[in-house]
């Protein structure tokens, strides 16, 4: 016979119900045990009562029992009855049934009281630690999927944790990395310098705030290679606020820096040719004239035009210009020193930036020399060509001290080699004009390159 009582007013719990097995109970004891629980119990029982102990072993086999109370069994001894109980039920509570303390003084209540009290408290335990492992089971499987790298380090400096991308960006896997140093498994360096960098993560505790690695950053792998790194180290703290370790989370940028690279390049370069672009020669010009100024030298601007450039193009086809035009600008380079400046400015116009100069000679010896290099044959696509150029040279401080000037005074004394006949050089003298629609209408025919 099972029967199930109900809670006092007032008391709610998550607890299983406490569990009763009555073993040989006559009908007084049986009373004396449900008005004990009635009265005095905090919390839901259930009461199983069988008349001999092969019942009981059988209904212990099934479902423990908290509690076994022991009567009059007619066909058991009381220690035999009580060894083969605790046998089938090591951790229930095994007790005579002594009618004097079912009341409400006696041991029952008291007993039922603590029992129930325990099961709450196990209950609440059982919430608390699913709680935590949702809690964590959560953390685990953000770690383990987001795409950056991260890395847990105690206050010696001891690796604690990676997730996977941190295993695969350092090269450490699987258990290896455990307890390693820090340093040797996140080993950081200067991408301009090579030289060793601070782990952040030790900044990170030392001074208990979130560290920004520092910009161009490379992580130097396991297997000897390096990528570049970006973002940051905090403090880890526990709940007293103290540092307990630190984590690192950084990702993979070399290919984004790689981008920002090429797009820097191109934006100073010629896509063409790989020179200098105009940007890029603006820029320099103004450096080496303020290094001309500091140790009284000259810079020279060289402004080149292909003459009748325009004709390749048009008999030959624009591809065989542009294989013209790498093999000019690679001429052109040749010409001059590493400290000089080659550009292209678009078109069949280059320029040639010479700083750290002592006078115009140098200019024209240059000037010569590029000549020579130009009206050298080439050949292209198996067509032999004949290029030649026209040249206009400036010198600061001679002609000016302003960048865009000087440019617009060499292009101007180019022009005025064409209308010379080409294929040649003229430094710039103050008459010669500088207005570029109408020195292009007086000096270049339409049409004419």
């Amino acid at each position: 016979m099972t029967r199930e009582t109900g809670t006092r007013a007032g008391v709610a719990t998550a607890a299983q119900p406490v569990s009763i097995l009555l073993v040989g109970a006559n009908p007084s004891n049986a009373a004396a045990v449900m008005a004990a629980i009635a009265g005095h119990a905090d919390g839901p029982c259930r009461i199983e009562s069988v008349d001999t102990l092969s019942r009981a072993i059988g209904s212990l086999a099934i479902c423990t029992a908290d509690v076994v109370l022991f009567g009059d069994a007619p066909d058991d001894n009381a220690h035999e009855a009580l060894a083969q109980a605790r046998r089938a039920a090591p951790g229930a509570l095994m007790l005579p049934m002594d009618a004097t303390q079912l009341g409400a003084h006696g041991w029952l209540p008291n007993i039922l009281r603590h029992i129930t009290s325990r099961k709450t408290a196990d209950a609440a335990l059982r919430v608390t630690e699913e709680a935590l492992f949702e809690e964590a089971e959560r953390a685990r499987v953000t770690l383990e999927s987001i795409g950056d790298a991260v890395l847990v380090t105690d206050t010696q400096g001891r690796v604690t944790y990676l997730n996977p991308v941190a295993k695969s960006l350092t090269g450490w896997l699987g258990e290896e990395a455990l307890k390693q140093p820090l340093t040797k498994v996140f080993m950081i360096a200067d991408g301009s310098t090579s030289e060793p960098m601070m782990n952040p993560a030790v900044t990170a505790m030392n001074e208990d705030r979130t560290i920004t690695l520092m910009a161009n950053c490379v992580l130097l792998q396991r297997d000897g290679g390096s990528i570049g790194i970006e973002d940051s180290a905090a403090p880890i703290h526990d709940r007293n606020g103290n540092v307990t370790g630190a984590v690192i989370v950084f990702r993979d940028v070399s290919q984004s820096r790689a981008v920002t690279r090429r797009m820097a390049y191109l934006a100073q370069h010629d896509s063409l040719t790989g020179l200098p672009n105009r940007a890029l020669l603006t820029e320099r010009m103004n450096l080496a004239m303020s290094a001309a100024h500091r140790h009284r030298k000259q810079v020279a601007l060289l402004f080149v035009d292909l003459d009748h450039f325009k004709r390749i193009n048009d008999s030959l086809g624009h591809g065989v210009g542009d294989q013209a035009l790498r093999a000019i600008a690679e001429r052109i380079s040749g010409c001059v020193r590493k400290t000089d400046t080659a550009c292209r400015l678009g078109g069949d116009e280059f320029v040639i930036l010479l700083g750290d100069i002592d006078g115009p000679d140098d200019a024209a010896h240059i000037a010569e020399k590029v000549l020579a290099a130009i009206t050298t044959p080439l050949r292209i696509s198996g067509q032999t060509l004949q290029v030649s150029a026209s040249v206009g040279i400036s010198i600061h401080p001679g002609h000016g001290v302003d960048a865009e000037i000087i440019i617009r005074q060499a292009d101007a004394a180019m022009y005025q080699t064409k209308a010379d006949g080409r294929d040649g050089y003229r430094f710039f003298e103050p008459d010669i004009k500088t207005d570029g629609p109408e020195r292009r209408s007086d000096n270049r025919p339409t049409g004419v390159p």
